[in-house]
């Protein structure tokens, strides 16, 4: 007996789209928790480096051509160099991060960290505040290897005019760092969610319409009921 019986043929095209639709709804919904994983992988500016310098740039600087995370190592020395342009005006800060197993010595590795700022008049260096006390997040826990946050600190300002000061910043420490740039990481966060939320809701979609064809295609098939009976014939009277 064949499996559709009652199916003719504009019930076949219909059913034939929906579970089309149905598949692009899965392979959505597959590329929807994509988008999501990697709007949250966090990216550090700095990785497992105790001596680095880190060239901060306005994200309108002519002539700039980097941009995005990565090291250089200059001419001059073999301490790693990082050239990063500034998506927008920071104000969340930058923050220090330790390996999980160093951290019993954070305030010990926080004294011994220093953060220097260009060799410029009227430029002070930066502040770096202590988070020694604060609790571990999620994603610390989940990174490879565990971190801690250690310290947090702001781009310099001039002292005449308050202007923010870029160019190349030094950071020191007696320990093993991570440095993440606070703001640019929210913004992919909230923009990888955003995406993963959009993707989603296409999907949604896909399965809603994909179900209204099924629906279509059964409303379109042949009304014809076939009726099968059994006849046996009527046994004698003894």
């Amino acid at each position: 007996m064949p499996c559709c019986e009652r199916c003719n043929w504009p019930s076949r095209i219909t059913f034939f789209f929906a579970t089309l639709l149905g598949m692009f709804g899965v392979a959505m919904l597959l590329i929807s928790l994509y988008v999501g994983a990697r709007g949250l992988v966090v990216k550090f500016m700095v990785e497992d480096a105790r001596h680095v310098i880190i060239n901060f740039r306005p994200k309108a600087e002519a002539g700039s051509t980097y941009d995005g995370h990565g090291y250089d190592l200059p001419d001059d020395h073999t301490d790693p160099m990082v050239n990063y342009r500034l998506p927008e005006d920071n104000d969340k800060g930058y923050t220090i991060h330790l390996k999980e197993s160093d951290f019993p010595d954070c305030e010990k590795a926080h004294a011994s960290t220093t953060v220097s700022a260009p060799d410029e008049p009227n430029v002070p260096d930066p502040t770096l505040w202590s988070e020694c006390g604060d609790e571990q997040e999620v994603w610390e826990s989940q990174h490879d290897p565990r971190l801690r946050s250690m310290g947090l600190f702001y781009l310099s300002n001039k002292k005449d005019d308050g202007s923010k000061v870029y160019g190349n910043y030094t950071i020191k420490s007696d320990y093993k760092m991570w440095v993440l740039d606070v703001n640019t990481e929210i913004e992919e966060a909230v923009e990888g969610i955003a995406s993963m939320i959009g993707v989603f809701i296409m999907a949604m979609l896909m399965f809603l319409v994909s179900g209204i064809m099924c629906c279509v295609g059964c409303c379109t098939m042949d009304t014809k009921i076939v009726l099968e009976c059994e006849c046996k014939p009527e046994q004698g009277l003894q």
